[in-house]
């Protein structure tokens, strides 16, 4: 599994051209816009809220 995140510090760890080609899928947040979407349209992407992909404990 590769995360990439974006926020207000900006895009870390950027998934490669390979990453992407390479994915199943791709699980996307709902909550926010995703720059660069258009890598994973060739991809099965699942939204989800930011908070039911983070869980701490």
């Amino acid at each position: 599994m590769k995360v990439e995140t974006q926020g207000s510090i900006g895009l870390e760890n950027e998934l490669t051209a390979e990453d992407v080609a390479s994915a199943d899928m791709v699980i996307l947040t709902k909550d926010i816009g995703i720059k660069f979407e258009e890598r994973f349209a060739s991809k099965t992407i699942v939204r989800v809220n930011i908070s039911d992909a983070v869980k701490t404990r």
